[in-house]
């Protein structure tokens, strides 16, 4: 979900990208806020990751390069999201129109 909330989601994005219903989604939310992973921007209606949220995903990715057996067929590699919230909320400063279009010409592939 962390990964998923790279460049700012919605709920509803985040519940459709990890394939959860509404109560899970929910659940995971509370969880990783309270950890410090990741952040509402109440303005925007948009989850993003937070700077500690961006540093677990590259540990995360590290550790995961560390244990992978060779020969074993590799998962989808994971792409670390260059936004921060720091980052959104610079893009929240240039208008909601401006944002809200950035947002909708995120591509998949940048996910």
């Amino acid at each position: 979900m962390i990964q998923s909330a790279a460049g700012g989601a919605t709920k509803t994005k985040l519940m459709y990208s990890a394939f959860l219903s509404h109560s899970q989604v929910e659940e995971y939310l509370d969880f990783l806020r309270a950890k410090r992973l990741i952040s509402f921007i109440p303005d925007k209606k948009r989850y993003v990751p937070t700077d500690r949220g961006i540093q677990f995903l590259k540990m995360y990715g590290e550790i995961k390069d560390t244990v992978t057996i060779e020969g074993t067929p590799e998962p989808p590699a994971m792409r670390q999201p260059a936004d921060s919230e720091v980052a959104v909320l610079d893009e929240a400063a240039r208008g909601p129109a401006q944002g809200v279009k950035a947002a909708r010409d995120i591509e998949m592939d940048e996910l």
